[in-house]
């Protein structure tokens, strides 16, 4: 509950930060905040499809194919995330067009589609990431990483980049923020199977 909380908290952070440059920022920001549902969906579902598996094979005691399964599911979540941002930075005019976006918001939105929208790989990773904790009986790293990226990965590094970059430095201290809590998420998971593991076959031995 507090790991799926932790998402809005750091979004209404965000929505305010963007605020101070003008309405016509927020409109672009709430396009965008549609958009996205709508493109990487998949990566969301992957996060809740994985899950079983992870669990599975961990209750099977086969930690081979738990990592095999971390690594598959990043590779996956990888390709598509990188096909759907060429898709979007393509259709970026058409998509502001459609939601009639001023010169302004169109111009916010085509930041995202060509600058930001690729690093949702990262924001897939954590997703991954935390579904593995939360197979490998380890739920509360998944609702420090994501409560973690809400906050600290969130709120001074929005603050920063308003300061140096405007409301463009909104988005990229925003994605910077998940770069680095998706990249820590990502290696403590490995970490965690391998511990899992190695506990497992002292005990067996």
């Amino acid at each position: 509950m507090l790991t799926n909380i932790a998402t809005p908290i750091g979004n209404g952070f965000i929505t305010r930060a963007i605020a101070d440059f003008g309405d016509t920022y927020v409109a672009s920001w709430a396009v965008i905040g549609r958009i996205i549902p709508v493109c990487f969906g998949m990566i969301f579902a992957l996060s809740g499809a994985v899950g079983p598996i992870i669990g599975q094979n961990f209750g099977a005691m086969q930690f081979d194919r738990v990592r095999l399964c971390l690594t598959r599911a990043l590779q996956f979540s990888m390709v598509y995330v990188v096909f759907v941002s060429l898709l979007l930075m393509l259709l970026s005019s058409h998509v502001s067009h459609w939601f009639g976006l001023s010169a302004e918001g169109t111009h916010m939105f085509t930041f995202f589609s060509h600058y930001i929208a690729i690093t949702f790989v990262f924001s897939g990773a954590l997703f991954i990431a935390n579904a593995s904790f939360n197979n490998l009986g380890k739920a509360k790293y998944s609702t420090f990483f994501n409560v973690g990226r809400a906050t600290v990965g969130t709120i001074p590094f929005i603050y920063v980049g308003a300061k140096i970059g405007g409301v463009y430095g909104v988005l990229v201290g925003q994605a910077l923020g998940m770069v680095i809590f998706s990249i820590v998420a990502v290696w403590w998971a490995y970490r965690l199977v391998d511990k899992v593991s190695k506990r497992y076959h002292c005990s067996k031995s």
